[in-house]
């Protein structure tokens, strides 16, 4: 006799299995990372206009302590840099303000600016040490072309 397995609907659970991505049974499966994230998970030609978009619309919710965050989240490379360096250099790879100050560098870079994509190649070199995926992405990021 066939019994009939009823699926219980848990939102929990749901919410979380729709977000896995499922890949073939070598790969290992990877929850999504945050828009802050991508800078240093994803491949540059990965990017697109919907993606800095994302990335922007987070960054707006994040406060760092620097008088030109607000440029920096808004689009202006410069301040980007200058936030980022400054941020790199005072808190190391390892504070959770990095994602953020990088992730508003990349913006710059992703929309073309030569500089930031150099600023964000570097952090990857840096950050080699803790994540050895960043060595690709670094290499990645020197050839990209926005």
């Amino acid at each position: 006799m066939r019994t009939k397995y009823q699926h219980v609907h848990n939102p929990d659970r749901d919410d979380y299995l729709s977000h896995l991505s499922f890949r073939t049974p070598n790969e290992p499966r990877q929850l999504p990372a945050s828009p802050l994230h991508w800078w240093r998970t994803r491949r540059p030609q990965s990017f697109g206009r919907r993606e800095v978009k994302a990335i922007r619309e987070v960054l707006l919710g994040v406060e760092v302590n620097d008088v030109d965050w607000l440029r920096a989240v808004t689009g202006h490379p410069a301040a980007a840099i200058g936030v980022a360096v400054r941020h790199l250099h005072a808190y190391g790879m390892t504070s959770p303000v990095i994602d953020a100050v990088v992730s508003a560098v990349c913006c710059c870079a992703l929309e073309g600016n030569h500089d930031a994509r150099v600023v964000v190649s570097s952090a990857l070199r840096r950050r080699k040490k803790i994540d050895p995926f960043c060595h690709e992405l670094c290499l990645l990021w020197r050839a990209a072309c926005f």
